[in-house]
Order: C-alpha cells, then sequence, then structure tokens
C-alpha cells in the first residue's frame, strides 16, 4: 500500500483480442454488457464488464448505435387556466355543466 499503484498494468493480451474480435464482430454496436455475455456464451472467457469497460475507455472504443434526438413539436399555447370553460352563464342547461 505504501508503493501506490503500479505504474505499468499488465494486461491479457489474447483476452483483449477477442474482446475486440466480439465488438468487430457485433458491427461496432455491441456495449460492454453484452460483450461480456457473448463472450462467456462463446466459452472463451468469464469475465466482469467493467473489465470490459475499463479496456473501452483506454482504447478509446465507442459504440456506433447512438439514437439522434428528434425535434420537440411546440404544444399549443392555453388560454388561460381552464381553457374549457363556458363564458356564457345563460347556455348552462342544468347545475355543474360547466364544461364543454
Amino acid at each position: 500500500m505504501k508503493q501506490g499503484k503500479p505504474r505499468v498494468r499488465y494486461y491479457d493480451h489474447d483476452f483483449y483480442l477477442n474482446i475486440e474480435q466480439s465488438f468487430i464482430d457485433s458491427g461496432k454496436t455491441y456495449g460492454c454488457k453484452r460483450i461480456a455475455i457473448d463472450l462467456l456464451t462463446k466459452g472463451i472467457a468469464k469475465s466482469s464488464h467493467k473489465k470490459i469497460l475499463r479496456y473501452f475507455k483506454m482504447r478509446s472504443i465507442s459504440t456506433n448505435n447512438h439514437v439522434k434526438w428528434k425535434n420537440k413539436v411546440a404544444k399549443p399555447e392555453k388560454v388561460g387556466k381552464y381553457p374549457n370553460l363556458l363564458t356564457d352563464p345563460e347556455n348552462f342547461d342544468k347545475y355543474g355543466d360547466v364544461f364543454q
């Protein structure tokens, strides 16, 4: 603990080649969690998605499946607090007939 973090981190080169191959096979759409599941189902390696995420950050890898935001349609303005309130009191047929 007194030495602090090691300057050089040792990586399993074959494991990272499998990560990259799985990422390329997916068409660069799989994220770290889905790659972890993919590697587990292929029987290559059992690994945490956090380890794969660290590798993604180290290599500056990002997926291509980002959704573009659509422009929101402006809502019509309300007139007053109660827009459906009748203003003509003579049109009331029965008690409680306030809204259209």
